[in-house]
């Protein structure tokens, strides 16, 4: 009698939908990282920044140093350099080596960074050297004739680099193998 019971209940039940457990569930101390860094896009055709921001000529001058180049700030004048921020997020869990996106925007008076390669930079979380980054970057926006048939362009001086980021150094608070929780 019990068995006529089970069967119809079981034929009229739904299929249960699998989850993964990151899914539904998270692990005490397990979050994304945050990195922030600078560094130098050269390549640019004569969008990059004055020679009024001499931070930007400073800091392709000091990129040149470990290459046995010594020059000043006076001695570069070029428009086919910025400096510029670098922001990432790591997923959580991340081990040494792996690749990740890197947000690069301008913070001199670059007009584009379109055309440009991110020379090779570290990438900092909690104020420690974590990740480094370069490679060439994917301009955000669109061009579209505006109101008065000029051109315009939508964040020109925001870019990506997709997989340009590298973990160096795996982050403190990262569940080892065979750790218990």
């Amino acid at each position: 009698m019990l068995s006529f019971l089970l069967l119809p209940s079981l034929l009229l039940s739904q299929p249960a939908e699998a989850a993964r457990v990151k899914e539904v569930a998270s692990l005490y101390g397990m979050r994304e990282n945050l990195m922030i860094g600078y560094g130098v896009v050269a390549g640019l055709n004569k969008t990059g920044d004055s020679s009024a921001n001499t931070g930007t000529l400073l800091a392709l001058a000091k990129r040149f140093q470990p290459l046995g180049v010594l020059l000043s700030d006076e001695d570069i004048k070029s428009r086919n350099v910025a400096m510029v921020m670098l922001t990432a997020t790591v997923p959580a869990g991340s081990r040494s080596g792996s690749k990740f996106d890197v947000t690069v925007m301008s913070t001199g008076d670059a007009r584009s960074l379109e055309g440009g390669v991110l020379l090779y930079s570290t990438l900092y979380a909690n104020m420690e050297p974590y990740a480094t980054a370069s490679g060439p970057l994917v301009v955000g926006g669109y061009s579209a004739a505006g109101g008065g048939n000029e051109k315009v362009k939508n964040h020109p001086t925001v870019g990506l680099i997709s997989g340009g980021g590298t973990l160096q150094k795996e982050i403190d608070g990262a569940l080892q193998i065979g750790e218990q929780v």
